[in-house]
């Protein structure tokens, strides 16, 4: 069973330090935070986006893109196309660039069309995310493939904060494994 979890708290630094406590965690299902991204608004209204990217892989351009698509419908954001170049910038092959292809969803940015049709998220959750992440706030964003999700949602609500998530169907996990499978 797979779920999409974002966890917001009323500060602007508190999801990295509690991103960097879980991972730091036993849990049989910690490893699944590797792609998971940290956002925060500061203060003055900006918006900062943490996610680890393995310079010698192009996954971390696709989570970005992926990232930046959500963020997008989300909060409502213009631009988070420099998420996915800042990612692939720091891949071993600089000169090998990805095509778009909207179809499948790989290659440019993806659009708020695709969670909404394509992956089929609901618009409640989506809404809901952009209601209780706002200036000075902060989130977790991440999937999570666990038998187990009941579980990581109560070790979750000891971190406090606003817990979100969404179950996906086998027929949305396949859709998501399509558009983070490397192109050929």
């Amino acid at each position: 069973m797979s779920a999409l979890i974002v966890v917001a708290f009323s500060d602007e630094h508190r999801a990295a330090e509690v991103l960097v406590e879980l991972r730091r965690r036993e849990w049989d299902w910690v490893a699944d935070l590797d792609y998971a991204v940290v956002v925060g608004w500061n203060p003055r209204g900006n918006l900062r986006v943490q996610l680890d990217v393995d310079p010698t892989s192009r996954e971390g351009g696709v989570w970005a893109r992926l990232w930046g698509s959500l963020l997008r419908s989300a909060l409502f954001l213009h631009n988070t196309d420099g998420m996915p170049e800042a990612a692939e910038n720091l891949a071993a092959d600089p000169g090998a660039h990805l095509e778009a292809d909207s179809a499948s969803g790989k290659g440019a940015a993806l659009n708020a069309n695709w969670w909404r049709k394509k992956l089929r998220i609901p618009e409640e959750f989506i809404r809901d995310i952009g209601a209780v992440i706002q200036p000075g706030d902060s989130a977790v964003f991440t999937f999570l493939q666990t038998p187990k999700i009941v579980n990581v949602l109560k070790q979750l609500r000891n971190y406090g904060g606003t817990l979100l998530h969404t179950s996906l169907s086998q027929e949305q996990e396949e859709v998501l494994k399509e558009a983070l499978a490397p192109r050929r």
